[in-house]
């Protein structure tokens, strides 16, 4: 399976971020409108062939023959919907955070075993694309809210008929609709979400998170959450776990370490990055 090139893609002038380097497993780069002086898309480098451990190195010949994928996330909304983002959170979701980069990192070292996938509150949808580049027999559907769709929906190439994008304001009644127009009216085996969580710009949103979450364990009991947060002060996710343990579901925050991922610990210039945290939520209380 062929992935799209970009000429001049991944060399100057594009400046790397902090947090990524050329020899990293994931590599991104900003492409700018030169004349606006404005970021217009960023450039993905999946490179899974750049692993230390020889344990990944096999998983990743057990997921693709293909070792490097490359494409391109559009940053750029339509001049409708550009209005609506200074008034709310939206404009989160045209940004890709180190939450989302972790949750890339997390799946190349530990492989996932079910058949469908569901990111909520996705934004760009960086790990559904690069997930559903590595395992193309799963399907995929990344969601987030309506004045985001557009953009979701472009991002996502025809040729890439395992990811399909879904305009999803959370709660279980628009859950339950997600699912019986892209998963034939079956609870997903996987919920993703990454960075939603921080009561300073979302409020608490996360109590309809959580909501997605628990209906989806209820209807189906092998049903698996993972949860990737960078933690702010104040950020709500104490309050969110206890509203999932309230509604009797496990909830870990996984000890899997930084390994594969140890350059994304950074301090930016003049602010200190946040500790970044993996939740799992399953059904295996007391396990």
């Amino acid at each position: 399976m062929s992935s799209p090139q970009f000429p001049n893609a991944f060399s100057p002038p594009f400046d790397l971020p902090p947090h990524t380097t050329p020899t990293s497993p994931l590599y991104i780069t900003s492409e700018m409108d030169e004349q606006e002086n404005v970021e217009t898309s960023l450039n993905i480098s999946l490179n899974t062939a750049t692993n230390d451990t020889e344990e990944t190195h096999q998983l990743t010949h057990q997921l693709t023959h293909q070792l490097t994928h490359q494409f391109r996330l559009t940053t750029t909304l339509p001049e409708s919907a550009i209005s609506p983002l200074f008034s709310g959170s939206e404009w989160a979701g045209t940004r890709i955070w180190r939450a989302a980069e972790l949750s890339v990192h997390y799946f190349l070292i530990n492989k996932w075993s079910g058949e469908t996938f569901l990111e909520l509150g996705c934004g760009l949808g960086l790990l559904g694309h690069c997930l559903a580049r590595l395992y193309i027999d799963k399907s995929f559907v990344v969601t987030d809210v309506e004045s985001l769709l557009e953009q979701l929906e472009f991002n996502v190439p025809s040729s890439q008929s395992n990811l399909k994008a879904f305009g999803l304001d959370w709660s279980s009644t628009n859950l339950i609709e997600c699912e019986r127009q892209t998963n034939n009216s079956k609870p997903f085996d996987l919920l993703v979400s990454t960075d939603c969580v921080y009561k300073p710009l979302y409020g608490t949103s996360f109590k309809l998170l959580a909501e997605c979450i628990i209906s989806t364990l209820e209807r189906n009991r092998n049903s698996v959450s993972l949860n990737f947060m960078e933690r702010r002060n104040a950020d709500g996710v104490e309050e969110w776990v206890d509203i999932l343990e309230k509604a009797g579901l496990a909830v870990v925050k996984e000890d899997w370490g930084s390994k594969g991922c140890e350059e994304m610990q950074w301090s930016g210039e003049g602010k200190t990055a946040g500790v970044l945290e993996v939740y799992r939520v399953t059904n295996d209380v007391g396990s």
